[in-house]
Parts: structure tokens; C-alpha cells; sequence
């Protein structure tokens, strides 16, 4: 959506690994906003996301364990 000169990311996803998948997609969508913004002339507006389903993956629940501490 563009609205008053700035690109903006309404986006939703069906299901989301919260530990790889989160940071991962925020960044790459949001450099993506940005190089699209920067194509058209936009200025960078805001992202909103829903996600229907998140969680951990099994095989990631070590790593994201690990990451908070916990053993």
C-alpha cells in the first residue's frame, strides 16, 4: 500500500517458525520494502504482519533453548 508518499507491508503468513523463520523473514521483507520504495520512489512506510499459526520447529527447539539459557 502506498499511501501519503510511503510503501507499506500488510502481510500474512500461514504458519511461522518463531525462532528462524521471524527474524529471517522481518529482515529480507523489509530490505525488499525498501529497494521496492526505492524503485518506485517511495518513501519506507510500515509492516504489519498476522500469522495464523507460529510455534518452534522441533529440530530448532536445542538451538532456541540454548539461545535463552536454558539447558
Amino acid at each position: 500500500k502506498i499511501s501519503e508518499g510511503r510503501l507499506s507491508f500488510n502481510i500474512i503468513f500461514r504458519s511461522w517458525n518463531l525462532y528462524i523463520g521471524f527474524p529471517l523473514n522481518l529482515a529480507a521483507l523489509q530490505l525488499l520494502k525498501e529497494y521496492m520504495g526505492d524503485c518506485i520512489g517511495c518513501k519506507d512506510g510500515q509492516m504489519h504482519f498476522s500469522c495464523l499459526k507460529s510455534g518452534i520447529v522441533e529440530s530448532c527447539i536445542p538451538s532456541a533453548e540454548q539461545f535463552v539459557g536454558r539447558q
